[in-house]
């Protein structure tokens, strides 16, 4: 009925030290980070293969260095939540922080081009932590 990876995403979002709550509204509210999770991926996928703006070399805006400092707090935070009695919910919310900042940091406004650092630099930071190693 549930895929195996949207029960790991449940298990993930839940802290490991309490009664887990193996609801329909957790398997929900799971399958919703899925598929954010699943549309981030997507969207890099896409990026790369579109017009190869990502491999052209280009200096970042204001924007893109902003998001670099939320970045790098963000994944700071993360592994702060994950010494902290392994708080996977506290990780998570960070992991998806990142997509979502990653989303915004990406648009265009009033005609500013992106450099595409943006997505290069959460790609590598949300693929490490889903493997478990620490981005760069």
């Amino acid at each position: 009925r549930h895929a195996a990876r949207r029960i790991r995403l449940m298990f993930l979002l839940q802290p490991w030290d309490k009664s887990i709550d193996y609801s329909d509204q957790t398997l929900d509210e799971a399958k919703n980070k899925e598929k954010t999770l699943v549309n981030f991926f997507a969207e890099v996928a896409l990026r790369v293969k579109g017009n190869g703006w990502l491999g052209k070399p280009t200096k970042p805006g204001p924007a893109e260095m902003e998001f670099a400092a939320s970045l790098a707090a963000r994944q700071a935070r993360a592994h702060a939540a994950l010494l902290d009695n392994f708080n996977t919910p506290g990780a998570m919310e960070e992991l998806l922080g990142i997509v979502a900042d990653t989303h915004r940091c990406g648009q265009e406004e009033k005609g500013e081009k992106k450099t595409g650092e943006c997505v290069r630099r959460s790609f590598s930071v949300v693929a490490d932590m889903r493997r478990g190693t620490k981005g760069k």
